[in-house]
């Protein structure tokens, strides 16, 4: 036996070892052995209550200045004084912490492997949970995260978390200490420890999440960030910054914290807003690191992202103590800051949802915030991505790097799901759903780092109940070591001795406990089934109900696109109608005023073409067909334009009808209940769903834009004009001659324009221009513009709604800008303006459009589901089973809350482009593309609290 001081420095020793352990991959095996020794320096006979207390608290001590090394050991020059004295204050805290449960654990009226097998473990792990509460938390060493990611209790981490791993090492050296000490019990020792193992891998190496997609990503390695007085290092990392934007080929970029540090009012007016289109023209996304004051003079640690997603932010949530906040106030404060003027840094909300982010929805954190899984399970539902964005430049040494890397690895596989850490300094690192290493950069060199990762949805069970199993068992542990009975001591052989009596009372006694037993056991296991049925209906009717409304959308996009092409086709008729009018005209008039073009035109052979073309025309329709060009025009102005532009109006008007009737079934998730009732009763016809009307906007996400509204439509139509309608241009020039003639011209100004909303015109002229000499007092001066009508036109169809002729707008269309060139031409045209005959128009529809229009906008509905079964229709004890207890036999309550099993599941609409747009823009959503998807969600605090009030208060899970 060793002697006291040798026991107290030999449990410094295994604490100091402990610490260093930490960041190793194989760490966790020396740990293992470190476990068991102390074991037996804490409980080995003879050793009280303040002997155990002194060896845990040097233990807890060593373990802390160990594991504390790579913060303690690069103190900031400002105050290290202070910093170091907090320091020490931690360590003491880990010391009495400790001190505390040994002393306790020893106290209990049980045998030491009792009080190592279950209270010191279960004490140990409580007293982790308690570092891990408050502002002031630090849960940097926990035991558990040893065994990321290669350790034999790695798979406890999906399952329970850090705690749990570290519960289940304290457990396997109570049963290797046991298997030391006691020879006779070696054997039942390490059976349990090898059942234990076999059942937690089993469990634990399953996959609980599920691929959904590719991420493409580039961390950018920038190096240490420059202090915000220095403006010339400010300018270059900004550079730095617009450079890796503007050669963006990823969904999304990844920089470290604080890689600008300064606020973002602080920055040029315009440079956030320049970074955002670099990325939003290459479809991509940046997490820039920065400070942000919203003006009430708090300050926040935060990221943003610009691109292609639109503007979020993550605020810091977890702040280190006496780095980002002082918790003093007063003289103490005063001391603390070393008369410096500090301004702490703001907590963010505790609530922060995940970011959307290269189609994907992405968790993040900040630094030391790694250490804390609980910030990440609340958003585990949604999140595909976890992103740590960190700064080394403050503690650069390796052994707080490697530190990082385990409790990344350990973070991955508690959620299984990929992780990304981008960094300044210390070596940015993407690892997988394994916590395996994809990519790696080398430290301190400034750089980036692609990367591919695999996305994943799901949830594990760490996801969904947290520390919660981990600290069941401690609790449990504990409770069974206050209750444990020291047994008397056992013969060590005993004599077989004659059977006596009966055991018939005994055997029905057993048979009877065998048979509750199996009761319960198939009783629950058919509540289970139900809830699974009913869980799986839920989500199956609600991505059915989605699918319905994303279709509707979907059809919208497709008719809306329809009836732009049939104005489109509308407005073509219009301008072939005054084409035709306007060559009919310029037959008549261009051999007419032959010599004016002839002077004005000479010596261009493209001037005498166009003379010689309308001359030639002019002569074959009067010589063979005795008519004139204009009796051909009135003819396809009469019967040949209006029919056609009839027809489309009519097509026109029955998709806006469309429209309005698949709107009006949808109205009030009155045809989305009937699928889900089909789909859930195809399930089980015992099923009933609702639609939760509190969060369902699908009425409100779009509505008819009519009237004076329309004028996002008639941009979309006028943009999608082919290029007869939009401009019907070209000019005719001839060469100057001195002192006899200049600036020859002929020049054809036409195009088809939507005058407001409920009327198409066309106008087509071709003007003679160009100056003589001879003008003046002496002919000695330049004649004015002759300006000579050679060939115009001009038909409209205003809205008539296929009765009478229709008012026309006294507003004036562009119509390449004969107005401003040809403009007596125009004016000519204007006053001849004409329409086709039997024409048909109703102006432009009322059409459906999403209500909120803005670029920025959160463009997405969703439906959510709530699915229920009565309890007297459950094929359980209490349900519908023939079997079923009574009296004092029925001990079995499986009576749910509200006596209905019920489920809620959402589904989400959304706008995603599968395919990048050839020209590297990104696609907004909008009513005019059919890009319009549906996936399952969370539900919403507003449908859990509905679900819960429909059960009597009870809170779903």
């Amino acid at each position: 036996m060793l002697r006291p001081h040798a026991a107290l420095a030999s449990s410094a020793v295994l604490g100091s070892l402990l610490g260093l352990c930490q960041g190793w991959p194989w760490g966790w095996l020396p740990a293992q052995l470190l476990l068991v020794l102390q074991l037996a320096l804490l409980f080995a006979p003879g050793v009280g209550v303040g002997v155990a207390a002194l060896r845990a608290a040097a233990f807890g001590a060593a373990m802390a200045l160990a594991g504390y090394a790579g913060f303690l050991s690069d103190l900031p020059g400002a105050r290290p004084g202070q910093l170091l004295l907090a320091g020490v204050g931690l360590v003491a805290v880990h010391a009495l912490l400790l001190a505390a449960c040994a002393a306790l654990a020893v106290r209990l009226p049980a045998s030491p492997a009792v009080r190592a097998l279950l209270a010191w473990p279960a004490l140990w792990c409580l007293h982790e949970a308690l570092l891990a509460q408050g502002p002031l938390a630090m849960p940097w060493l926990r035991l558990g995260q040893l065994q990321a990611p290669h350790g034999p209790w790695a798979a406890a981490l999906p399952l329970g978390g850090t705690l749990l791993a570290g519960l289940l090492m304290w457990w396997t050296a109570g049963l290797l200490w046991q298997a030391w000490v006691r020879p006779a019990g070696r054997r039942r020792a390490l059976l349990a420890g090898v059942a234990l193992l076999a059942v937690v891998n089993g469990l634990g190496r399953q996959t609980w999440t599920q691929a959904s997609g590719e991420l493409d990503a580039v961390l950018l390695q920038t190096g240490a960030a420059p202090e915000a007085a220095d403006e010339a290092g400010t300018q270059q990392r900004m550079a730095t910054l617009m450079t890796a934007a503007q050669v963006a080929r990823s969904q999304l970029l990844v920089g470290p914290q604080l890689a600008l540090r300064k606020t973002a009012s602080a920055l040029p007016d315009d440079y956030l807003r320049q970074l955002a289109h670099e990325l939003d023209r290459r479809d991509s996304d940046l997490l820039l690191g920065l400070y942000v004051a919203p003006g009430d003079g708090r300050l926040h640690n935060a990221v943003l992202s610009l691109g292609s997603s639109g503007p979020q932010r993550y605020l810091k949530r977890q702040l280190f103590p006496f780095g980002e906040f002082v918790p003093a106030q007063g003289a103490l404060r005063d001391w603390l800051a070393a008369g410096a003027a500090l301004q702490d840094t703001s907590r963010g909300p505790a609530d922060a949802e995940p970011l959307w982010l290269g189609g994907h929805r992405v968790s993040l954190s900040l630094c030391f915030e790694l250490a804390f899984p609980g910030l990440w399970r609340q958003e585990a539902a949604t999140s595909e991505v976890l992103v740590n964005l960190s700064s080394a430049a403050a503690h650069p040494g390796t052994l707080l790097q490697r530190q990082f890397d385990q409790q990344a690895a350990a973070r991955a596989l508690e959620f299984q799901k990929p992780l990304l850490h981008a960094t300044d300094l210390g070596g940015a690192f993407a690892l997988d759903h394994g916590g395996h290493t994809v990519a790696r950069l080398a430290r301190d060199t400034a750089a980036s780092l692609p990367v591919t990762l695999q996305a994943r949805r799901g949830l594990t069970p760490f996801a969904r109940f947290g520390d919660a199993l981990a600290q069941s068992l401690a609790v449990a542990g504990l409770v069974l070591a206050l209750l444990w009975q020291p047994g008397r001591a056992v013969q060590p052989s005993l004599r077989l001795q004659a059977q006596r009596g009966q055991v018939l009372m005994a055997g029905v006694a057993l048979i009877l406990m065998s048979a509750g037993l199996l009761y319960y056991m198939v009783n629950s296991g058919q509540a289970v089934t139900e809830k699974m049925r009913v869980t799986n209906a839920a989500d199956a009717a609600a991505y059915s109900a989605g699918v319905v409304e994303a279709r509707a959308l979907n059809y919208d996009a497709y008719l809306n696109r329809a009836m732009v092409a049939n104005q489109i086709a509308i407005a073509q008729m219009v301008s072939v109608g005054s084409w035709v009018r306007y060559f009919a005209n310029a037959v008549d008039e261009v051999p007419a005023s032959g010599t004016d073009i002839f002077f004005m035109m000479s010596p261009s052979l493209e001037g005498y073409k166009i003379l010689a073309i309308f001359a030639a025309t002019k002569v074959v329709l009067e010589y063979y067909t005795g008519q004139s060009a204009n009796y051909y025009a009135d003819y396809v102005l009469q019967y040949g334009v209006g029919p056609i532009i009839a027809a489309h109006d009519a097509v026109v008007v029955a998709m806006a009808a469309s429209q309005g009737l698949v709107h009006a079934n949808l109205t009030a998730g009155v045809r989305q209940k009937q699928i889900a009732d089909d789909v859930a009763q195809a399930m089980d016809p015992q099923l009933k769903t609702q639609v939760v009307l509190a969060s369902h906007g699908f009425d409100n996400f779009t509505k008819a834009y009519a009237n004076d509204d329309r004028g996002r439509f008639a941009d979309v139509t006028m943009r999608s004009r082919d290029g007869f309608s939009r401009e019907r241009n070209w000019t005719v020039s001839a060469p100057d001659i001195p002192l006899f003639k200049k600036n020859g011209e002929m020049k054809k100004r036409a195009g088809t324009e939507l005058i407001g909303y409920d009327e198409w015109r066309g106008m087509d002229t071709l003007e003679l221009h160009g100056e003589r000499f001879g003008c003046g007092k002496w002919g000695l001066s330049w004649c004015g513009d002759i300006q000579k009508p050679l060939g115009w036109a001009a038909v409209n169809i205003p809205k008539n709604n296929c009765s009478g002729s229709g008012s026309s707008s006294g507003a004036n269309g562009y119509h390449g800008n004969a107005y401003g060139e040809n403009r007596r031409t125009a004016n000519k045209a204007e006053g001849e303006m004409e329409r086709p005959g039997y024409y048909c128009f109703s102006g432009l529809p009322a059409v459906r459009e999403l209500r909120n229009v803005a670029p920025n906008a959160e463009l997405s509905t969703g439906i959510t589901l709530f699915v229920t079964k009565d309890h007297a229709q459950l094929r359980t004890s209490g349900g519908a089973a023939q079997a079923k207890p009574s009296g004092q036999l029925a001990l079995f309550n499986d009576k749910p809350a509200g006596a209905k099993l019920a489920a809620l599941a959402r589904a989400q609409v959304f706008f995603d482009r599968i395919s990048p747009r050839a020209d590297g823009r990104t696609e907004i959503a909008s009513l005019y593309n059919p890009y319009w998807r549906v996936r399952l969600v969370a539900p919403t605090a507003v449908d859990r609290a509905w679900a819960a009030a429909q059960q009597g208060g009870l809170a779903l899970p």
